[in-house]
């Protein structure tokens, strides 16, 4: 394929983009009075808060057992008597922590954040966490002191 050619494909599929995608224009428009799109989106948005949340939240140890034991619930009684199905339901996650070798190296891990710590203390790095923390604070009261009063902003910032 000449290089003319791939440029033109390049460009309508920009002008195509721009015309068909999520952002344009008509698309919103359009989505504002049927019906039908707004349930789809408001389908959509909910779907996406429900995944966002699911990040959020940590999981069970035995959560992959149980999704386990679920799913071979739904198999027939020759494959769910199987040792492999077995040993499905006794899945456990593998952890960092669960590694064998951990036993030694956790004294000299250790050892390595109590140096860490030191040296953070000695570089001055909690100073300046204090320090953004008053600056904050005091931007705060500033901003409640201009917005209610300075009366009542003394009174938030004192208890």
């Amino acid at each position: 394929m000449s290089r003319y050619i791939r440029r033109y494909i390049r460009r309508m599929q920009r002008r195509l983009g721009l015309w068909l995608g999520a952002e344009s224009d008509w698309l919103w428009a359009h989505a504002a009075n049927c019906p039908r799109c707004q349930r789809r989106l408001q389908r959509a948005g909910r779907v996406e808060l429900a995944l966002s949340l699911l990040r959020a939240e940590p999981h069970a140890v035995d959560l992959a057992a149980r999704a386990n034991v679920q799913a071979i619930g739904t198999l027939q009684r020759s494959l769910r008597d199987t040792p492999q199905s077995r040993a499905l339901q006794r899945v456990r996650p593998v952890t960092f922590w669960s590694w064998p070798g951990w036993v030694r190296l956790q004294p000299l891990a250790g050892a390595a954040a109590c140096l860490l710590m030191i040296l953070l203390i000695r570089g001055g790095l909690f100073h300046s966490v204090r320090t953004a923390q008053r600056c904050g604070r005091d931007a705060m009261h500033a901003y409640y002191a201009q917005r209610l009063g300075q009366d009542l902003a003394d009174e938030i910032f004192t208890a």
